[in-house]
């Protein structure tokens, strides 16, 4: 809100200080964006609204292990009750073990 009151206060001979507010107010859109995506990332509303099973449903949808292409993952329909902290770190175990199954391996067992 303040770099908007700087621009409208402005004047039009001021022209490097409104092209620097109008980047400084499009910086602070993309990281209000990024935040909110990276906030969603770590404990989707999905948890909230529909549960564990259905959250880790979706973050697996479209993972692919690079060597053997795409992934199943059974996950059962019945509904877990667990407290907020709880699933929200099964959820990030979850999601951790998809990035570690879709990465590239760096050495190979003989």
């Amino acid at each position: 809100m303040d770099l908007a009151l700087i621009g409208r206060k402005a004047t039009k001979r001021q022209t490097q200080l409104r092209a620097k507010v109008d980047a400084a107010m499009q910086l602070v859109d993309e990281m209000i964006f990024t935040l909110r995506r990276i906030a969603s990332e770590l404990r989707p509303r999905t948890l909230d609204d529909l549960g564990l099973t259905a959250a880790a449903g979706m973050a697996g949808t479209g993972v692919r292990d690079p060597h053997r292409g795409s992934l199943r993952c059974r996950i059962t329909q019945e509904q877990l009750a667990l407290d907020s902290e709880r699933s929200t770190a099964i959820f990030r175990i979850f999601q951790e073990s998809l990035t570690n199954v879709g990465a590239p391996c760096s050495s190979h067992a003989g």
